[in-house]
């Protein structure tokens, strides 16, 4: 008889380390009191608390997020939404605005200032624009009238260029989590390598044979569905609270590098459950207290290294028992 791939969760284990991660997540302490850590969340000045322009600025800006230049993407697209404000009062992610435009407008107002210069990606801009203006009457929170289930939401949001199966759900997350819509029934996060390799760190599954990427997929979204149902907590932040901590910590080419021991040590909330710790860092490494900043600031730059390969994680996990 061939062997069959199996992950079992330890639930107790996980009800401890998840705790941890929530609690920091929830308190703003350690890794997640650094503002850059979610800066699709961070409000351009001139914008109020319950103004909806926030929400069609992080709607048109998350179209175009690709995780690993998200900091950049983000930063670039709120100094020049601040700047458009305060020099001529024009919201410059208005799609009324942008589908008057001819591409070209587009290209030099908007795309080339947030470096998105190829011309697929200013089509989808001007597109989303056209969308939003001749069907939902220029408000990305009109999508979800009469909407009630989160897959109806992710179905209707996935007409917009850019926006696919981890896009879409992540930005109804964000509206919900502002209160620009009501929370939805329904509807689970998806799981990319960050959010799978949490588990496997703070060994929180006991694996088999033959374990791969998608066996692992499942389990850690039926391990985080259960933890938030458990908790009454959303399951969407706590994926956004653990996929962070797998980028930014636990990704193993950081844990490669000189700062390891600094984020793992000073920055991690479930540190104590690892399996894999990094040795304390030396005082003439970092001798200051504020660790975090110098840790995020060396960070920024490596971006584009933080996926682990998909061999990578199968072999740690077949050879770990």
């Amino acid at each position: 008889m061939s062997s069959q791939p199996s992950i079992t969760i330890d639930y107790e284990r996980a009800t401890e380390a998840l705790g941890l991660i929530w609690q920091a997540y929830d308190k703003k302490q350690g890794l997640f009191s650094e503002p850059k850590l979610f800066p699709q969340l961070i409000r351009p000045k001139g914008l109020e608390d319950d103004d909806e322009r926030f929400a069609t600025y992080q709607f048109f800006v998350n179209s175009q997020d690709r995780r690993h230049e998200a900091n950049m993407l983000w930063g670039k697209a709120r100094k020049l939404t601040e700047k458009q404000l305060e020099e001529n009062g024009k919201f410059i992610f208005d799609p009324g605005l942008i589908n008057a435009l001819s591409l070209n407008t587009v290209r030099e107002t908007i795309a080339d200032p947030m470096a998105l210069s190829m011309n697929g990606r200013v089509q989808e801009l001007q597109d989303i624009a056209t969308i939003l203006t001749t069907e939902y009457d220029g408000s990305p929170l009109n999508i979800f009238d009469g909407v009630e289930h989160f897959d109806e939401a992710v179905k209707r949001i996935k007409r917009f260029p850019g926006y696919g199966e981890h896009l879409a759900p992540q930005i109804i997350c964000y509206f919900s989590q502002q209160g620009f819509i009501e929370k939805l029934e329904g509807g689970y996060p998806k799981i990319d390598i960050h959010k799978s390799r949490i588990p496997i760190s703070l060994d929180l599954f006991q694996t088999g044979p033959l374990v791969n990427r998608l066996n692992v997929e499942r389990a850690a979204l039926e391990l985080y569905q259960w933890f938030a149902q458990e908790q009454s907590i959303s399951v969407f932040e706590l994926t956004e609270a653990v996929w962070a901590l797998g980028a930014y910590v636990c990704s193993p080419n950081l844990k490669r590098k000189k700062t390891a021991s600094i984020g793992c040590q000073n920055l991690c909330p479930a540190k104590e459950y690892c399996t894999s710790l990094p040795p304390p860092p030396k005082k003439q490494d970092y001798p200051h207290k504020k660790a975090t900043g110098r840790y995020f600031h060396r960070i920024d730059k490596r971006d584009k290294q933080l996926a682990l390969p998909l061999g990578g994680l199968e072999a740690k996990l077949n050879n770990s028992k």
